[in-house]
């Protein structure tokens, strides 16, 4: 908004990392879409904006945490209801650490 009216910047740009995901002035981001990948464990969005000679600069780093499943079988081949059937950590970002094998499933 500029002045309580709402404006179309003069530029914007959105980049997810280094990607350009949208370059295009628009007044309103809701059509831009990004679909997030298990390839990254974190990745940076940012926006950069143009408006009446004035720029303004945001970003919001998105991480992905997975939950860590420790068990044993004597299955030579297991499906994913056998591992989800294994105890189960809590969600954190890495999986390093040390754990006890007296506590799994």
């Amino acid at each position: 908004m500029f002045a309580g009216d709402p404006i179309t910047p003069d530029t914007l740009t959105l980049k997810m990392n280094d990607k350009v995901l949208s370059n295009t002035p628009v007044n309103d981001l809701s059509g831009i879409k990004d679909v997030l990948t298990t390839s990254q464990d974190r990745i940076t969005y940012s926006i950069s904006i143009t408006a009446h000679n004035v720029t303004r600069n945001a970003s919001a780093v998105v991480s992905t945490y997975y939950p860590c499943y420790f068990g044993h079988t004597a299955k030579i081949v297991i499906t994913s209801a056998d591992v989800l059937g294994f105890s189960k950590q809590s969600v954190k970002p890495s999986p390093n650490g040390t754990y006890s094998m007296s506590e799994i499933n």
